[in-house]
């Protein structure tokens, strides 16, 4: 076979889907040399049950990444490690994409089109996909904590090829993804779950064809010289995620679009994860998220809060329940203290909160 040959090989493939081939030819190798002649003739679903069930994860996490490594020594991309922390994007933890309303209540939301719309002082679009809220964000968190490299290459040529953009590619054509190679395990040790739960493990997995299945449509208002103000609309995944999973443990590949990719390394928030995880009550961690991207001293009308944020609750209800929230958080030194103006009548209730 040619190197050509072999590159387009490798191009249309992604690291787990290679890896997972490699480990069935060990396994199908394996089974030759022991004799086990009626393996052989076990039905297909039979064969696949056994397979999910005696792979180890780990083992196939270090087989994408060999074949990861393979396909940069080809030359279809470049990579460089990374350090990951507790940046987030600035315009994500901005918009209610997560909102705090659960996906079994978000269905009297969406439009024609069952999307989500959202409209705030920081941008206006749409969420594409399946509902998806705070805990599916959770896991979102966890796999940006879990990066491992930037990859820079052709759209065409990367771990899982995209349509490169004249918005977001070089001149060349090149883009920047950042990527991660991991086991369901190590997700929910990143989240501070208990590793042996099967729920546990089941929510990882759903969650995470959930995530891969979202987009994000974002419209920008910008003067033009001839036409006015246009309206432009960008849409785009916020990660593509290849998995394999088994019965106790799953290999994740996860890799984030180039404008995420571009958001955390330079416009991205401090997000503190060790507080995040230990608020109780998805609003609480809404609110969290939202003035993490804020100045320490921050106000604004409660309602336009709520409204950022996806907030869930009645009305009449959302002073105390935005108090409680801060409680949560100066329990925790995240916030110093905080007042409220307005009456909640003819005055609309405002928030003034304080944080070191």
């Amino acid at each position: 076979m040619s190197n050509t040959a072999a590159k387009s090989g490798l191009r249309s493939r992604s690291p787990v889907e290679k890896a997972k081939d490699l480990q069935e030819r060990a396994r199908q190798k394996r089974i030759k040399l022991e004799g086990a002649a009626e393996a052989e003739t076990l039905a297909p679903t039979q064969k696949t049950k056994a397979s999910r069930r005696g792979v180890p994860s780990p083992k196939l996490v270090e087989e994408a990444e060999r074949a990861f490594l393979m396909q940069e020594q080809l030359g279809l991309f470049t990579a460089l490690p990374l350090r990951p922390s507790n940046e987030f994007p600035s315009l994500l933890a901005r918009l209610p994409i997560f909102p705090a309303i659960a996906r079994s209540r978000q269905q009297p939301l969406l439009d024609k089109d069952n999307a989500l719309p959202f409209k705030t002082p920081f941008g206006r679009g749409r969420r594409h996909g399946p509902p998806v809220c705070i805990e599916d964000e959770d896991y979102l968190i966890a796999l940006t904590r879990l990066r491992q490299k930037a990859v820079r290459g052709h759209g065409t040529k990367l771990p899982i090829p995209i349509t490169s953009n004249p918005g977001f590619a070089d001149n060349e054509g090149n883009v920047q993804v950042h990527v991660v190679h991991c086991t369901i395990v190590q997700i929910l040790e990143e989240m501070g779950l208990d590793t042996n739960a099967g729920p546990g493990y089941q929510r990882v997995v759903e969650a995470l064809y959930r995530l891969r299945n979202v987009s994000i449509e974002l419209e920008t208002r910008k003067q033009e010289k001839y036409l006015g103000k246009v309206t432009r609309s960008t849409s785009f995944k916020l990660v593509d995620i290849d998995m394999a999973t088994f019965e106790s443990n799953g290999v994740v590949f996860a890799q984030f679009h180039p404008i995420v990719a571009k958001w955390l390394q330079h416009d991205a928030t401090f997000l503190d994860w060790s507080v995040r995880r230990q608020l109780r009550g998805r609003n609480a961690r809404a609110l969290h998220r939202f003035l993490s991207s804020q100045p320490k001293d921050y106000e604004n009308d409660l309602a336009t809060i709520a409204e950022i944020t996806g907030w869930e609750g009645e009305k009449r209800k959302l002073r105390s329940q935005v108090e409680a929230a801060l409680k949560q958080m100066q329990a925790l030194n995240w916030v110093d203290s905080w007042e409220f103006t307005g009456t909640g009548r003819r005055i609309p209730y405002r928030l003034i909160v304080h944080r070191s």
